[in-house]
């Protein structure tokens, strides 16, 4: 049973597929847009988990996550963000990216806590993971 009252609980968006709706693949880089402001009126977050395990990626960046309250903080003015995710870091060394692991599948959660009614009344819309090199590049 779901409570779907703006301002309590937490809603979390599952990624598994990216806009050409192929799975997220360890070895290629992805941008996922989410337009400004994310309706959390506490926090939220967008978490990377390996497709075998389940469990949260690891790698030696060290952080599966990229928060609101940390991370991503510096990074909430505008219209909207771009989490990068892939094996290498974007050539932006300030982009909020999270690490992928080659010859991996991977998915994401999105979690908002504390969410405003534009998380339940379609008024705001996360976007998918975009490619951003084709899958024979790899």
């Amino acid at each position: 049973m779901f409570r779907r009252q703006p301002g309590q609980g937490s809603v979390y968006w599952l990624g598994l597929n990216d806009a050409d709706g192929d799975y997220l693949d360890g070895g290629r880089r992805y941008r996922l847009r989410l337009p400004l402001p994310v309706p959390a009126g506490l926090l939220w977050s967008v978490t990377v988990y390996d497709a075998q395990t389940r469990s949260q990626i690891s790698t030696e960046q060290g952080t599966p996550a990229l928060r609101s309250l940390f991370e991503l903080r510096d990074h909430l003015d505008g219209d909207a963000i771009d989490p990068w995710f892939g094996p290498d870091a974007p050539t932006d060394p300030t982009a909020p990216w999270v690490r992928t692991v080659p010859g991996r599948g991977w998915f994401t959660y999105l979690r908002v806590y504390g969410p405003t009614a534009a998380a339940f009344d379609g008024c705001w819309v996360p976007g998918d993971p975009e490619p951003l090199d084709s899958a024979a590049t790899r």
